[in-house]
């Protein structure tokens, strides 16, 4: 069947309206591409930049935590710095107390106690007392005789005299000297019949008496101790004494 004009025509007509339709199609496709791609560019860059903003939010914090490590550390020297140089001061300061006390102690009198009994003594008292106590713990009793009797000649009103005394008493005998031993034990029952060394001065003039050979009078002087003075270690001592005499007759 052969095709008309007009049919031609027709088909033409028909065909460039398709293209037409097919074209607006693909015109409003890559219209909605287009919207589609530039959105997601703009998602992108808003993503981009909210990364770039995290990153230097977190750059500045790490910098921040940087910066107040090295402030901690420098603080953290400073303060040991401190510490030892505060541990320097209390040690110079003590240093300085302690040596000021012992500066005073030297020039000032101090109060000591012996038997109870509480005084004051010069600083060069109480060192002429312990040189001489120190000699006779040595053993030196000569020295510590000597050394007593000065003390008691130079300081009569001590504190120390009693003792100074009795102790003189146990020099003379270490030494030998038992009638010396004798004659200050004597001394010191006339200067302080009451006092907390009578009952051993007591005993020191018996021994002294026996070492000198005088038994009769050793031998009351013991009974004297015992019954003056019961009790205690010198009348526990008389009494072995005594014993000791009974056994040698």
């Amino acid at each position: 069947m052969k095709m008309t004009m007009k049919s031609w025509k027709t088909l033409v007509a028909g065909g460039l309206a398709l293209s037409l339709v097919s074209a607006n199609v693909w015109a409003f496709a890559d219209d909605d591409a287009r919207r589609a791609i530039l959105e997601l560019r703009e998602q992108v860059r808003q993503l981009n930049g909210q990364l770039e903003t995290q990153r230097t939010s977190q750059i500045n914090l790490l910098q921040s935590i940087t910066r107040l490590e090295d402030q901690n550390r420098v603080l953290t020297g400073r303060i040991e710095e401190l510490t030892n140089r505060l541990a320097k001061d209390q040690t110079a300061a003590r240093t300085l107390l302690d040596d000021v006390d012992a500066r005073l102690k030297q020039v000032e009198p101090s109060t000591v106690e012996l038997h109870g009994v509480k005084f004051v003594v010069r600083p060069e008292e109480r060192q002429q007392y312990e040189a001489a106590q120190t000699a006779m713990n040595e053993k030196r009793f000569g020295e510590a005789a000597a050394a007593f009797y000065r003390f008691r000649t130079t300081w009569p009103d001590s504190g120390y005299l009693p003792e100074a005394l009795y102790l003189e008493v146990l020099s003379h005998y270490g030494a030998g000297h038992f009638k010396k031993s004798l004659t200050v034990a004597q001394l010191y029952l006339k200067k302080f019949p009451e006092g907390p060394r009578a009952a051993d001065a007591q005993l020191s003039i018996g021994t002294a008496r026996m070492a000198l050979g005088d038994i009769k009078s050793a031998r009351a002087n013991f009974l004297q101790v015992k019954k003056r003075y019961p009790d205690t270690e010198a009348a526990r001592r008389a009494a072995a004494n005594l014993d000791a005499m009974a056994k040698i007759k």
